[in-house]
């Protein structure tokens, strides 16, 4: 189970990712549930699972935004 307290007064932002096509997989549903006790919404991410394997640019682009939100 991850440390929820430890996370929410880490000095850094957490960011959940999840794919925007991954929403019948556990890891989707995991990420979402996480995000949900952190009380911040999951990010999407393009593609499934591994968006960025399939969509390297789409997604590179969606991370860069994450980042320097």
């Amino acid at each position: 189970m991850p440390d929820i307290a430890a996370l929410t007064v880490a000095p850094t932002r957490v960011v959940v990712g999840v794919g925007a096509d991954a929403g019948g997989l556990v890891t989707y549903r995991t990420s979402v549930a996480l995000a949900e006790l952190l009380g911040t919404p999951p990010v999407e991410f393009t593609g499934d699972h591994g968006g960025f394997l399939g969509r390297p640019e789409e997604f590179a682009e969606a991370l860069r935004r994450t980042l320097e939100a």
